[in-house]
């Protein structure tokens, strides 16, 4: 995830949506310690360890499947990794993700491969494209936890890059 964001970008904001208790905010704060990180996350435990790891330049308790309190293209990227398995509507918190996207910029999240399927999100990609300025790229399915005791290497996730253009 820190990757896909940090090849794409030098400078800039990054939302970090579901950012949990802040590890990718660390890994991205790692490869380029100049990005500005805000973090948003449903708990307000995990806001508090994020807050605790001094990547972020802020960090508050939101919900990723109410309207997110930014502007349009507020965000130069938009990082959700390891939540849309749990919003009520994947695209619905897409479309918001794109929104406060600004041309140029890029949101990369990852979804179960599983509820990939399930959830038909190839037609919901297919709509973001249509309804949006953007292109998609969709991952093969990729390990998720790997040697986790409970996950280990049957639960894979894919990752999905979402490219507004350019105005």
């Amino acid at each position: 995830m820190a990757e896909l964001i940090t090849e794409h970008l030098s400078a800039g904001r990054v939302l970090d949506a579901g950012c949990g208790t802040g590890l990718v905010g660390v890994a991205i704060a790692v490869r380029n310690p100049d990005l500005d990180l805000i973090g948003i996350d449903v708990s307000p435990a995990s806001v508090g360890l994020a807050r605790e790891r001094n990547v972020y330049s802020e960090v508050s308790v939101a919900s990723l499947d109410d309207p997110l309190d930014a502007p349009d293209g507020s965000f130069d990227a938009v990082v959700c990794a390891g939540v849309l398995s749990y919003v009520a509507d994947v695209e619905t918190t897409l479309s918001e993700m794109i929104r406060v996207a600004r041309p140029g910029g890029r949101v990369v999240a990852t979804h179960r491969s599983d509820l990939w399927s399930e959830q038909d999100a190839d037609a919901i990609v297919a709509r973001l494209v249509a309804g949006h300025d953007v292109t998609a790229v969709v991952s093969d399915p990729q390990p998720y936890l790997p040697d986790h005791d409970e996950f280990g290497d049957e639960i894979e996730v894919v990752y999905l890059i979402l490219d507004r253009a350019s105005v």
